[in-house]
């Protein structure tokens, strides 16, 4: 027997979203929205993607949209590294947003090979924000073979109107939805006899045609009499108000079982069969399903968290579960006993977010540091770190050790609150020292990001770096090189690099390794071996990829365009740049975003496409500026570049400054240098030979780094213009 008429006629409507770009569901709770979209879709090429509360995190719904795509189309490597979140800023959200979906389109149009119907049920939970723009990005950049159905209790925000001008929107509303005559004479028929056919049209007009108020209101009419029911109906489904006293008289009539069944789904909010068998539910299976048969509390759903292969998950029917939470909820100790049964079910079942969430509803406060200590960093890597950050914050004091203010730090950086991950850390070193290496690196990272590279090796140098080699161990090392060689140590900088090297080998770390390769890749550049430069980044490149590790990708690509750029073969720097600038939108890496936009607006400025380098140059400078990183020196110093060659000596200088002041204050060697050498060819020109010639010496103090070329013409150009023709062929020489 089953809760509802078979509803044909919506089918067969919704068959035509095979032949629209965009279909949309629109209906308040109770139209049978999930319940016709689960029947339809079964017959079809779809993937069902129900939103939770929890997805409008741009991060979480990508990572979870992307899994459901998997499930089904098989693995897509292209969205797999897409689909890493990577320490987050607080800009750009909805361009990374609009950088996902056009992705998605681009790598379903090569996948796809018939049509595909993409299902979000309840997108209203997604439908704002970041969230609403990745929506929007899916329907203007689906492939022809990619349909969009949207399932939601109010009109979306998505722009449609330049889609339904081109007849590619479908749209079905709640007065489609509605029970005709027809089918709540069906209904009563399935389950009442044929004698109640006659109340059809009193039972439809008196519910409005509400799905959910026809079928509470012909099971309320099951234990009365035949004769009496005509009587009853008028006052069963009179209002939606009405509604609680049809589920208390339905509710009275379901089985202890039944009723257990309801208090796990509002407890939970949503379960398998086998679950509820675990918590003591008999012959749970048969129950499950029949509950789901009869439509009426229990609808079927996907659990995008669930491990593959976990069986069918059901929910309480959004008014069920609300009914069962405020009026018949279960007893606080029966409570308990459920939430300590499942958090075992779900941590042994692979879903130890969910335990988590079971374990903090009872305060097993030891339970829950025992099981984030083991699941922590998956749960990051997976996209939950609000799920992480809200159960260290649930924990009393005592119980946030080391571990567990480790991991709170590790999904606020995840997050992009670089502030308050460093306070996590901090309180997770306490006075240690030294510290543990992967505090070292991961506080040491949020200061080189910002720019602070003093910050950044005082805190290398307080990491432990002695005992075994670990992949930590092997990413201080290598970090603290990098610090090294961007203020201009190369000595320092080797013998990190080396070290970072070798620990990495012995831990046989991919992230570890592709860190370790790129900073000698680094070293060897300053070094003028363009060979072992390219060597290195060939293997970082390759061990970036096993570990799916973002933040070197964007690095690798970034820094492989500069070397393009120095040889003047634009095309294949703007090719590597293409990809850094995509995964640092993807990854919200904002500060080496920001660098790739740089290198893209000196090639720019190079080919003489100014306006292109104005775009670039003030979207890198946005990025800095709301990161508050001394990085922006950068873009700075291309500002003052192209203020200079459009004649604006005065705004250049100051550009200049402004960098030279960022960079002297980071101590960052590697930015300085072109920086005195574009100030000297300036200060040359404004007929000032003192300072011109301050500037260049410092230029050329600045040792043999990336911009000594830079720095030995600055200086000849101040020569010759101040009449020291010698000093300039020296110099040019």
């Amino acid at each position: 027997m089953t809760g509802l008429p078979p509803r044909a006629r919506l089918e067969s409507t919704l068959d035509q979203a095979v032949a629209h770009r965009l279909t949309i569901l629109v209906a308040d709770a109770g139209f049978g929205k999930t319940t016709l979209l689960t029947a339809w879709s079964a017959g079809i090429n779809a993937v069902v993607y129900p939103a939770a509360g929890d997805d409008r995190d741009l991060t979480t719904f990508w990572l979870r949209l992307v899994e459901a795509l998997r499930r089904h189309l098989g693995d897509v490597p292209e969205l797999s590294v897409a689909a890493i979140r990577g320490p987050a800023s607080p800009h750009g959200e909805t361009v990374r947003a609009q950088a996902m979906a056009e992705l998605l389109g681009q790598v379903l149009g090569q996948r796809l090979h018939r049509d595909l119907v993409l299902v979000i049920d309840d997108a209203h939970l997604v439908d704002e924000g970041p969230c609403a723009s990745l929506l929007a990005g899916l329907v203007r950049h689906a492939p022809p073979l990619l349909h969009l159905v949207l399932s939601t209790r109010v009109p979306p925000s998505i722009p449609t109107a330049r889609l339904r001008a081109q007849g590619q929107v479908l749209e079905v509303t709640g007065a489609d939805l509605a029970f005709t005559r027809e089918e709540v004479a069906t209904l009563l028929a399935e389950l009442l006899g044929d004698t109640t056919r006659g109340l059809a049209e009193e039972i439809r007009s008196a519910a409005g045609g509400w799905p959910i108020a026809v079928r509470l209101t012909v099971e309320a009419l099951r234990d009365i009499e035949t004769a009496d029911r005509a009587g009853r109906v008028a006052r069963l489904a009179g209002s939606h108000r009405q509604l609680t006293d049809l589920l208390h008289t339905i509710y009275r009539q379901e089985s202890p079982a039944s009723q257990r069944v309801l208090a796990i789904g509002g407890l939970l909010g949503s379960f398998t069969a086998e679950l509820c068998g675990a918590l003591g539910v008999p012959d749970a299976a048969d129950l499950v399903a029949g509950m789901a048969r009869r439509g009426l509390f229990v609808e079927p759903t996907a659990s995008v968290a669930a491990p593959a292969g976990s069986g069918q998950w059901y929910r309480l029917h959004p008014l069920a579960r609300r009914f069962v939470s405020t009026q018949a909820p279960p007893s606080p100790a029966e409570a308990r006993q459920l939430h300590d049964a499942a958090a075992a079910w779900f941590a042994e079942h692979g879903q130890p977010a969910a335990a988590l969430r079971s374990l903090a509803a009872i305060d097993a406060h030891q339970r829950m540091v025992s099981l984030l200590a083991e699941v922590g960093d998956q749960l990051i890597a997976g996209g939950q770190s609000d799920a992480v950050i809200d159960v260290v914050a649930a924990l009393p004091e005592r119980h946030r050790d080391t571990t567990m203010e480790l991991l709170a730090g590790n999904a606020h950086l995840v997050r992009g609150d670089w502030s308050e991950a460093l306070a996590r850390y901090q309180c997770a070193a306490g006075d240690s020292r030294p510290l543990p290496p992967g505090l070292a690196w991961r506080i040491g990272l949020i200061h080189y990001l910002r720019g602070e590279h003093d910050e950044a090796l005082a805190v290398y140098q307080q990491g432990d770096t002695g005992g075994p080699p670990t992949p930590d161990r092997a990413m201080l090392l290598a970090w603290a090189a990098s610090a090294h060689w961007i203020r201009g140590d190369l000595t320092e900088c080797g013998d990190h690099a080396v070290r970072a090297l070798e620990a990495a080998t012995a831990a046989d770390d991919p992230a570890a390794l592709a860190t370790a390769h790129t900073v000698l890749s680094m070293l060897a550049a300053m070094e003028g071996d363009r060979r072992a430069n390219a060597a290195h980044y060939r293997k970082a490149l390759e061990y970036a990829e096993r570990a799916s590790d973002v933040l070197q990708l964007i690095r690798i690509h970034t820094n492989r365009a500069s070397h393009h750029l120095e040889e003047g073969t634009y095309a294949e720097a703007m090719a590597e740049l293409d990809v850094a600038i995509r995964l640092a939108d993807l990854s919200s890496y904002g500060a080496f975003g920001a660098l790739a936009l740089s290198n893209r607006a000196e090639i720019r400025l190079r080919q003489g496409q100014l306006e292109e380098t104005q775009r670039d140059v003030d979207a890198a400078l946005a990025i800095f500026d709301e990161l508050g990183s001394r990085m922006a020196a950068y873009p700075l110093d291309l500002r003052g570049r192209l203020l200079h060659l459009r004649g604006d000596r005065v705004a250049s200088r100051q550009a200049y400054e402004q960098a030279l002041a960022y960079a002297e204050s980071s101590g960052d060697q590697q930015a300085m240098q072109p920086l005195l050498a574009g100030l000297a060819r300036l200060r040359a020109e404004e007929d000032d030979p003192g300072p011109a010639r301050e500037l260049a010496e410092r230029a050329l103090a600045c040792g043999d780094g990336l911009g000594q070329v830079e720095a030995r013409l600055a200086a000849a150009r101040v020569a010759l213009a101040t009449g020291a023709r010698g000093r300039a062929d020296a110099h040019a020489r």
